[in-house]
């Protein structure tokens, strides 16, 4: 899994191959189910990451993994119902 990409200094955009990403939230601390990478790519700006590959680190701290888009539906503000 690499970074390719990120919004700001906290958002950053995960490769799980050639055609699937995640979206890793270090500022919320939620790392997003898989989605198709274009899908996520065209909902946001973007910017090209060329800092240090770390994202297995990364997703090491964060507090919330969604593993599936049907994990969302169960959310409100207060977390998973």
């Amino acid at each position: 899994m690499q970074i390719v990409a990120k919004r700001g200094e906290a958002v950053f955009l995960l490769a799980v191959s050639n055609k699937v990403g995640r979206v890793l939230d270090m500022e919320s601390s939620i790392l997003y189910p898989e989605n198709d990478l274009e899908s996520i790519v065209a909902r946001g700006y973007w910017e090209n990451y060329t800092g240090k590959q770390n994202a297995e680190e990364l997703i090491k701290q964060v507090k919330t993994v969604y593993n599936a888009k049907e994990d969302m539906e169960n959310v409100d503000a207060g977390g998973i119902t």
